[in-house]
């Protein structure tokens, strides 16, 4: 895998791209298939395991479904493209509640004030970000990621604190999430 990914990156060629990006996707679902599939597992981090691996592999088959028209020299778009990839963002979105709800909503305390005061500073550099006249947020969103930022931007805000808060909890209370 990690060959693909130099080879992808460092020939940028389209085939590269191609057998890098299906192998990651191939990977990626047949590990959160996995790991949703344990006996031992509760039900809240098999859904949040779900949504999150079901977000990267919407935004897969847009990135690839591109990839490969434009391998082959088809001009029209591929099916579902935009589809898949708000679907993508919808779910990343619903994924940080489901990760508070599965790992952070028990464990939120333990962030402590340094956790909580990453998550704040963070937070408020995105919300800061969106203020600006040219919408620079927007565009680095789309740009780097692939978010159109197309549900209420409350809903990112509050996903992204819920993602870390879980994040600093689980790091700082030392019971191996």
């Amino acid at each position: 895998m990690l060959a693909r990914l130099g080879r992808s990156l460092a020939t940028g060629s389209p085939a590269a791209d191609a057998v890098f990006g299906l192998a990651t996707a191939f990977l990626v679902g047949l590990i959160g298939l996995a790991l949703v599939q344990r006996q031992d597992s509760r039900w809240a981090p098999r859904i949040a395991l779900a949504l999150i691996v079901a977000a990267y592999l919407s935004y897969q088959y847009y990135a690839l479904a591109h990839l490969l028209y434009r391998m082959l020299d088809v001009t029209e778009l591929p099916p579902l493209t935009v589809a898949a990839l708000r679907l993508g963002e919808g779910l990343v979105v619903a994924a940080g509640f489901a990760v508070f709800w599965a790992w952070g909503a028990r464990r939120w305390r333990r962030a402590g004030p340094l956790g909580l005061a990453i998550a704040v500073v963070l937070v408020l550099s995105f919300v800061l970000g969106t203020l600006s006249p040219s919408s620079t947020v927007a565009i680095l969103a789309l740009w780097t990621t692939g978010l159109s930022l197309f549900p209420p931007l409350p809903l990112y805000i509050l996903s992204l604190t819920l993602y870390l808060l879980t994040l600093a909890a689980c790091w700082r209370s030392g019971d191996a999430f």
